[in-house]
């Protein structure tokens, strides 16, 4: 019999870190991408090199913070699955 606390063998805490882990990851790959491809050609393609420094000055602090906050939960996620099961 399937437990409330388990579904096909795996603990839902372990699917809850696997699915933050997920989130995390997408989010800093997703937003290193969408800033690249995105956000600063258009700027750039735009305004011209004058207007759209300034402006790329603005969103870098930001952006650095966003992506260090997404590195760092994604390395808190893989620890705890390389602490093994019992920590997950």
């Amino acid at each position: 019999m399937i437990s409330p606390a388990s579904r096909g063998g795996e603990p839902v805490r372990q699917r809850w870190i696997f699915s933050l882990y997920l989130l995390a990851l997408g989010a800093w790959v997703g937003a290193m991408l969408f800033f690249s491809a995105v956000v600063l050609p258009l700027l750039f393609t735009q305004l011209g090199p004058g207007e759209a420094g300034p402006i790329a000055a603005l969103i870098f602090p930001y952006y650095y913070k966003v992506g260090l906050a997404a590195a760092v939960l994604v390395c808190a996620c893989v620890a705890v699955f390389a602490m093994g099961p019992s920590m997950a």
